[in-house]
């Protein structure tokens, strides 16, 4: 079941690509033949775009996504209505290129302690704690950077705090 899940999300993702730049360039990416018929064009659009309904659908109800809930790993985001117009327009793009440099920094690192714990894994077949605790807390850091700047929130990040 789960191959049937993951083959119908590659399956509905490029399908509704596809369809959205055929209808909204009049032509498929270059793999695929240019039709010169209008009318047949927009038959093509229709058939992909009901496709990907189709198969999206489908992944919603095989039981995909209740079982998403089960994951080890969890995300809440609460909604603040609430937002600061100078925090968005001046404070969040200059901290943003702070906060990109830490995490570009930290991630270098981040993926080295990656290599290293499927080292471990491999030789002791078990984690390594400090390896996990870090990349855990990089992790962490990375969510709440992202989550400040995709304007989820206004509370900056501290740097070096997670």
């Amino acid at each position: 079941m789960q191959i049937i899940q993951f083959l119908a999300i590659q399956i509905a993702i490029p399908l509704g690509l596809v369809a959205l730049l055929h209808f909204k360039i009049g032509k498929y990416p270059q793999p695929l033949p240019i039709e010169e018929n209008k009318r047949k064009g927009i038959w093509e659009t229709l058939i992909l775009l009901a496709l990907s309904v189709i198969v999206t659908i489908m992944i919603i109800f095989s039981g995909f996504i209740e079982k998403m809930a089960e994951y080890p790993i969890k995300l809440e985001v609460k909604y603040e209505e609430k937002a600061s117009r100078l925090e968005a327009l001046i404070i969040r793009w200059l901290y943003a290129i702070v906060l990109g440099i830490v995490l570009g920094i930290w991630g270098a690192f981040a993926v080295l302690a990656m290599i290293g714990q499927w080292i471990v894994i491999l030789v002791n077949g078990a984690r390594n704690r400090g390896l996990h605790d870090f990349v855990t807390k990089y992790f962490t850091f990375y969510t709440k950077c992202y989550g400040y700047m995709y304007l989820l929130t206004d509370e900056r990040p501290p740097i070096g705090g997670w």
